[in-house]
């Protein structure tokens, strides 16, 4: 999964309105080929990453890109 992160693309970016740090969530690779997708929390100031939540997306929500939601 670290290797994942390292080259991640950021799929949607929150909003700071309601959040102590801006966040977004990304889609990275395993290894294995499976993607997945995580929420990362970024403190610029304290140089830190924080993930929150990591989960394999479903295709009942997702479309084959990964990327885009259905509607």
């Amino acid at each position: 999964m670290e290797e994942g992160l390292q080259n991640c693309v950021v799929i949607e970016d929150y909003p700071t309105l309601h959040r102590r740090l801006p966040d977004c969530l990304v889609l990275g690779w395993l290894k294995t080929g499976e993607p997945f997708h995580a929420v990362i929390a970024i403190d610029g100031v304290n140089e830190r990453l924080f993930v929150v939540t990591v989960y394999e997306p479903s295709l009942e929500e997702w479309e084959d890109d990964w990327q885009t939601r259905k509607q």
